[in-house]
């Protein structure tokens, strides 16, 4: 099997290491959440040290600057976000930053203050965007100063004050309409985002009805098929009239097992999430446990390679994605072969992450396709292909209980016939809070 890259982000890594801006994510109550690589490097920060502490006890006020009001205008800034649940850009602002010997540079920024929406269309963060403007400032500076002194000879003191301070009006009340407009524009947007997190919400909900509601009617057409073919087991049927009452019995046993698989992942919307120590050995013996009855039927081999360390997560929802991925093993199998599942997991020289590869002897999957299976109801082979079974959610579900652990998923295959690897990268340490 060859290696390749993960083919879902590590949207950790991307945050940290996003180059030109300076990003923080900040809590509502304006601590620091996160910092990506150009924010410390331009501040001067170790991330570990920042990282918890309120945003204005890592960036107070220079105390030598009587005029500083660095500190009030970001929480300014930052309140209006949360209170008025809008994008705020904020004007040019002057904002010293101290340096590990105590001093303090003179630094001027544009600051982009984003609200971060749950799914209720509260604010639970906020995205700060810095720019460090420093140096543009300072050119502009001395290059006024250098245009003026060869003006001065020619102008008299006068005109040159009265010239500059209609020129500063001039471009204060541009930077006001080009703010005015900026700020429009974020707010559409930001009301644009809560709409659609709306919609979203109300789909999920929809989804969850109708696939509750339509469970009684499917199940009362399976029954009624049964009956039938009860009632005419002793009569003397053409192979076309069993082959219509097959086609019944796995066409409704197919519908359920899309309904089920809807609820499943409907519920993962609206569940409330438990965070507990969990040994990924045991978590993996209860999910063979659970299959026992499929891996009895088709002769399968499922088994756990090396230590499988303990990790937090929830239960509920690691379980069912475990079942998943073996399930998977077992059911997509090369049909003159016995399937081997096997499980195994490796930690990060830190421990902050664990790596779960589930792998199988099985069918395989094409390049083209790795990508695409895990989209909802996207299924390799033809509906009329009996030889797997499968609703195509499965895997759809699995991504989406990766992504609300916060980690990634994606599969590794040479090819037809030659087997899968499904790698799961999840953080060691989980907070639903």
């Amino acid at each position: 099997m060859t290696e390749t890259e993960p083919l879902a982000p590590d949207f950790r890594f991307i945050f940290e290491s996003t180059p030109g801006a300076m990003l923080l994510v900040l809590s509502t109550e304006f601590t620091i959440v996160a910092a990506n690589d150009v924010w410390c490097t331009a501040t001067a920060s170790n991330r570990n040290e920042v990282v918890g502490r309120l945003l204005f006890d890592v960036f107070p006020d220079n105390p030598d600057d009587l005029d500083a009001n660095g500190v009030s205008s970001v929480r300014a800034s930052l309140s209006r976000v949360v209170r008025e649940k809008v994008i705020d850009v904020m004007p040019l602002l002057k904002y010293d930053i101290e340096l590990p010997g105590g001093e303090y540079e003179e630094r001027f920024w544009t600051i982009t203050n984003s609200p971060m929406f749950d799914s209720d269309g509260n604010v639970v963060s906020i995205m700060n965007r810095a720019d460090d403007v420093t140096d543009f400032i300072r050119l502009k500076q001395a290059d006024e100063v250098a245009a003026e002194i060869i003006e001065s000879g020619r102008e008299p003191l006068e005109s040159i004050v009265l010239r500059q301070t209609r020129e500063a009006a001039e471009s204060s009340r541009e930077i006001k309409v080009a703010n005015a407009e900026l700020t429009r524009l974020y707010a559409e947007a930001a009301t644009t985002a809560q709409k659609l997190l709306r919609v979203n919400h109300d789909l999920e909900q929809f989804a969850y009805v109708v696939s509750h509601d339509l469970q009684a009617p499917v199940r009362n057409i399976a029954g009624i098929a049964e009956l039938l073919r009860e009632r005419f087991k002793d009569a003397d049927l053409s192979d076309e009239d069993n082959h219509f009452f097959d086609l019944l019995d796995q066409s409704t046993a197919r519908m359920l097992a899309q309904i089920q698989g809807l609820l499943k992942m409907s519920r993962l919307q609206t569940s409330t999430l438990t965070s507990v120590q969990i040994d990924l050995s045991d978590a993996t013996t209860d999910s063979i446990e659970s299959l026992s009855e499929l891996i009895t039927e088709s002769g399968a081999t499922v088994r756990t390679v090396g230590h499988l360390p303990t990790i937090e997560a929830d239960p509920v929802q690691l379980s069912l994605l475990l079942q998943n991925l073996i399930g998977n093993g077992i059911k997509y199998r090369r049909m003159d072969t016995p399937s081997v599942v096997e499980v195994s997991a490796t930690l990060d020289s830190d421990n902050s992450m664990v790596e779960i590869v589930v792998s199988d002897n099985g069918i395989g999957i094409d390049e083209d396709n790795q990508e695409r299976i895990f989209r909802m109801f996207q299924r390799l082979h033809a509906p009329k292909d009996t030889t797997y079974q499968g609703t195509g959610i499965g895997l759809a579900l699995a991504e989406k209980i990766v992504a609300i652990h916060g980690g990634s998923i994606w599969v590794q295959s040479e090819g037809k016939g030659k087997g899968s690897a499904f790698h799961v990268r999840l953080p060691v340490t989980q907070d639903f809070s």
